[in-house]
């Protein structure tokens, strides 16, 4: 196991994976040529946050940068290796590192570190091996995801395996050891020991359908009650009709403890979506319930959060009474605009408790093949649960 450990952590790894209708994907590269492929990626943003309590409003304005080299295919190997900054032009915020603490929180560390590095193995029949450090998103990143808001992205040092051998069915296995969260290398917290295997696999056999099922079984190895394991089922699929099409969603699992985890992880975790796509028009709408019974509340800390109950952030981690999330979302798209607007009944599971509500608002656009800019601004109505805040961001970003 040692030298297992040891090996994953000074290799990496990014592996490659598409599946129709669920925006499923592991790790991102660009097309090798003969001597392999240089890219750069720049991100400025600006994030100002204003919350109803003793904080001083915060604001922020940083720059990501990332740089990276892939080579080409030799033999059936291939390596890859990114760095990334992350650098403040206004620090008025709290990054969790900075010692601003009078600010509202901006998890937008300033840091230097490997953002990935890998080596993967192509040539065995209809599989991919690699090892290192990697971005790991499966299904729709509800329990493992890269937090590729945040400026400084979650990655994972990981052993893993996708096999699609079996006719329509692709499957996946990722041992992780290591989890390097978005509050950079000089936080207490910015890594995570693990000794985690998690499989996932879907079948699309089925007409305009795949259904998944996967287990995560999440042992950490510093914080041992905090350990689970979640076996679920997701359904996702469309239908086309004359004039829209339709998509439809539905998902389930069960949480339980794992090697030392609390007795008191014990909760089931639901989620429906309903949505219709017309010529320049998207209309839908979601139920997600996270149980909670007062002690224990359902917890997802691998996820990409912030794409779930509401962009303000306010439920990453799910309170101990649970959390229902009732949304209705519209959005389309005028020449090279495409807009976006979310509406959140947040509830508790137990106790009768209303949360907030909170409304959700994007606009980006596409400028060429390299540029990329938008808006966004999400506002909290605190009802029962935390403090009325408003966060704004304006962005842009350049790929080449």
């Amino acid at each position: 196991m040692l030298a297992a450990r040891l090996f994953i952590a000074q290799c990496g790894v990014i592996v490659f994976l598409t599946v129709p209708s669920q925006a499923m994907a592991i790790g991102e590269s660009a097309e090798s040529g003969v001597t392999g492929q240089f890219w750069v990626d720049l991100r400025l943003r600006a994030e100002k946050v204003d919350q109803d309590n003793v904080l001083d409003d915060a604001t922020a304005t940083t720059v990501r940068s990332r740089f990276g080299y892939e080579s080409r295919k030799s033999k059936g190997f291939q390596f890859l290796i990114e760095a990334e900054n992350i650098a403040a032009i206004v620090d008025d915020y709290n990054s969790t590192t900075n010692g601003e603490t009078q600010y509202s929180v901006v998890a937008d560390p300033e840091g230097t570190e490997i953002n990935r590095v890998y080596l993967s193995y192509t040539g065995l029949p209809e599989t991919t091996v690699a090892v290192g450090r990697q971005k790991i998103i499966l299904d729709n990143a509800r329990y493992v995801g890269n937090v590729g808001w945040r400026q400084n992205e979650q990655t994972f040092d990981s052993l893993t395996i996708v096999n699609s051998s079996i006719p329509d069915t692709t499957i996946q296995f990722a041992y992780i050891d290591k989890v390097r969260r978005i509050f950079g290398p000089d936080s207490p917290n910015g890594e995570t020991d693990m000794s985690s295997p998690m499989v996932n696999m879907t079948y699309m056999g089925f007409p305009n359908l795949a259904v998944t099922v996967y287990g995560y079984f999440l042992e950490f190895d510093d914080a041992p009650l905090n350990s689970q394991r979640t076996l679920g089922v997701r359904i996702a699929g469309s239908q086309a009709f004359d004039r829209f099409k339709l998509k439809y969603g539905l998902e389930i699992a069960d949480q339980q403890d794992y090697r030392g985890g609390s007795t008191t992880i014990d909760a089931s975790y639901y989620h429906a979506t309903l949505a219709a796509g017309f010529d320049v028009i998207d209309v839908g709408v979601g139920y997600e319930r996270l149980d909670g019974d007062g002690s224990y509340g359902f917890q997802t800390p691998l996820a990409t959060g912030h794409l779930f109950n509401g962009w303000a952030d306010l439920f990453l981690s799910t309170p101990t009474d649970g959390l229902a999330d009732t949304y209705f979302s519209v959005g389309g798209q005028v020449e090279k605009v495409k807009l976006k607007a979310v509406y959140h009944s947040f509830e508790s599971d137990a106790g009768s408790l209303d949360y907030g509500s909170e409304i959700d608002i994007v606009v980006t656009r596409k400028f060429g093949k390299h540029f990329f800019a938008g808006v966004k601004y999400a506002d909290y109505s605190a009802d029962q649960r935390g403090a009325d805040t408003t966060k704004f961001w304006l962005f842009g970003q350049f790929k080449y």
